[in-house]
């Protein structure tokens, strides 16, 4: 079922696509056997009905039978964004802190194993740029969590609130004149425990935190 799964998430992204104009025609061809059987272009060719849009696509037919065992059946993951940030050092980072905002706040909902497309990336990258502003943060605090969770959550701070949001992210980096008990302190030693946890468990902590935090900040000068 695992494959069956990968292989609907794969077309539903593409049809995303197409339907917001992101499919971009290249060499990549249906191929059909001899006999007619569909050998590679499964995923394009879901991707189109569910999209109820026609694409351009090479079309190549008379491969042997046997060709269909080069293809590689598994689900692609999206590419990474070296296109957009050539000379940009932390492309893998920036690229999964993407992943997990368009994953928390602009997955289809009725798609919840849905994965971005490479434009979908593009676009999430395009559109929040203060997440690149975000990785030295997240490189700094490497022992208590993920690091695109922590460009994540830290992005989500300072959009909530960008004044206050950077005196939390300050504290939780250096835990300056905090009383002993005080939230960050807590959470500091929460995301300790947490360091084996997924992302979204990591972000959910913060994020709570952050927002009793918010009620009452109470941080000595």
């Amino acid at each position: 079922h695992r494959v069956e799964d990968e292989a609907r998430s794969e077309a539903a992204a593409l049809a995303r696509d197409i339907r917001n104009g992101q499919w971009m025609f290249n060499a990549q061809p249906i191929c059909f056997s001899r006999s007619g059987r569909l050998l590679n272009g499964q995923h394009r060719l879901s991707a189109v009905l569910e999209a109820g849009q026609a694409i351009e696509v090479l079309v190549m037919r008379g491969l042997p039978e046997r060709a269909f065992e080069t293809y590689d059946k598994q689900a692609k993951k999206a590419p990474a964004i070296d296109e957009m940030f050539e000379d940009f050092g932390d492309k893998a980072l920036i690229s999964a802190s993407a992943v997990l905002l368009w994953r928390r706040e602009m997955r289809p909902p009725d798609q919840p194993d849905a994965r971005p497309t490479a434009s979908e990336i593009r676009a999430v990258v395009a559109g929040h740029p203060e997440l690149m502003r975000m990785r030295g943060f997240a490189r700094k605090l490497m022992r208590y969590g993920r690091s695109s969770a922590l460009v994540y959550a830290a992005y989500r701070v300072l959009r909530d609130d960008a004044t206050l949001g950077q005196v939390f992210l300050n504290r939780l980096e250096t835990a300056a004149n905090l009383p002993a008990g005080h939230i960050i302190l807590r959470l500091r030693d929460r995301l300790i425990d947490l360091r084996k946890a997924d992302q979204n468990t990591q972000i959910d902590e913060i994020l709570e935190a952050w927002n009793r935090f918010r009620k009452r900040p109470g941080i000595p000068v």
